[in-house]
This record gives C-alpha cells, sequence and structure tokens, in this order.
C-alpha cells in the first residue's frame, strides 16, 4: 500500500512542475504586412492575457522590446522577419514566432510658391507621378509645376511604383496684380496678340 501511495503522490507533484502547463503557442498579427517607411505597423498579440506575463517581439531592424502590444515605424525599405515569444506565468518562454512585413520606399516630395508668379513648383523622386487638388477638390494636373489663379490650400501628391505616397500643401494668396505678363499668357490663352501691341486678337 505504501508503494501506490508513493507513486500516486509523485504522479500529482509532475502535474504541478513548472512548465508542466498545456503547450502555449505565441500567435501575433503583423498589420499591415505590406507598408511604406515612415507608416506606422502594428504588432498584436493574439494569445488571452492571462496565459502570459509579457511578450518579447524583434522587428527585425535591430529593435526589440516588451510588452503587449506594439507599434514600429520602418526607416529603410526591405522585408523585416518580426519574431516574438511570451513569458508564461510559470516564468519560462514560449518559442519564437515568426513573420515577415515587406516595405516599400516613400518618395521625397517638396513644394514651393513663387507668389509674383503665381506658380507652384514640385519636385519628387524620380519615377514618381503627381497629382493636385485645391482645397480638397482634385485639379486635372500631373506636371510638377501650377499656375494658379485662385487662393486657397493647394496639395500635390506624389505616388511611386511601390504605392507608397506622401502629399505636401501650401496655402496661397493670389494677388493678380502681382502677377507679370508672362504668367497671365500661360494662364488664360490668347489674352495678349503675340507680338502687336493694336488690343485686337490675331484669332
Amino acid at each position: 500500500m505504501k508503494t501506490i501511495r508513493l507513486i500516486i503522490a509523485a504522479l500529482a507533484a509532475c502535474m504541478y512542475l513548472p512548465g508542466a502547463h498545456a503547450q502555449i503557442t505565441a500567435d501575433f498579427t503583423a498589420s499591415p504586412e505590406t507598408a511604406c517607411t515612415g507608416s506606422v505597423v502594428t504588432i498584436t498579440v493574439n494569445n488571452n492575457k492571462s496565459d502570459y506575463k509579457t511578450a518579447q517581439v524583434e522587428f527585425g531592424d535591430g529593435i526589440d522590446t516588451y510588452g503587449n502590444d506594439f507599434k514600429h515605424i520602418y526607416t529603410s525599405a526591405g522585408t523585416y522577419n518580426i519574431s516574438l515569444r511570451l513569458l508564461l506565468n510559470d516564468d519560462t518562454w514560449t518559442a519564437k514566432q515568426t513573420k515577415s512585413v515587406t516595405i516599400g520606399d516613400t518618395p521625397e516630395l517638396t513644394l514651393e510658391d513663387n507668389p509674383a508668379a503665381a506658380l507652384l513648383t514640385a519636385t519628387a523622386s524620380s519615377g514618381a507621378s503627381l497629382s493636385w487638388s485645391r482645397n480638397d477638390a482634385a485639379i486635372s494636373n500631373t506636371a510638377s509645376t501650377l499656375y494658379y489663379m485662385e487662393s486657397g490650400t493647394y496639395a500635390v501628391t506624389a505616388t511611386n511604383a511601390n504605392g507608397c505616397s506622401v502629399t505636401q500643401s501650401l496655402k496661397v494668396k493670389y494677388e493678380q496684380e502681382a502677377a507679370n505678363d508672362d504668367t497671365q499668357i500661360k494662364v488664360a490663352n490668347n489674352v495678349i496678340t503675340p507680338g502687336v501691341r493694336d488690343g485686337i486678337n490675331d484669332v
């Protein structure tokens, strides 16, 4: 009888040994899986928070941290392997789980105003396409320059082949008396007859 009791006691003790818990696998989501430099990637732990004390995440760019849910910004384009593991309630770590995200370059963009010429000039990374708007209304123009004849907030967006985009905006005030004759010719066709100052249009 003593032998049987000792065996039962030993089995019961094994049930409560550290690490003898039900197997827990770290599970997380990285969103979005495809992003651009400068944008936020969110890491969400999907495990029940009562099953672990903390999580460790390695973002794949040399940075790691501890916590529950995480946000990270990548500054260089590339594919990054994100790994995450959990510190369980019995002070043991789960195996690392790994997922990857792909980061594309965000184009560079500057926007300058020349009030004397009523001219906006956008300078973007090579290959980026441009789109313009005024007070959030789209303008049919894809060129790098825009002559304006109305005050307002003008914005230009540069988008590259990766689908990454950046926007710059300027609030401008249009003063007709400040615009030179050359600008008036460009923005209003045939206002002045070229080369003839007789006040009569040739067309």
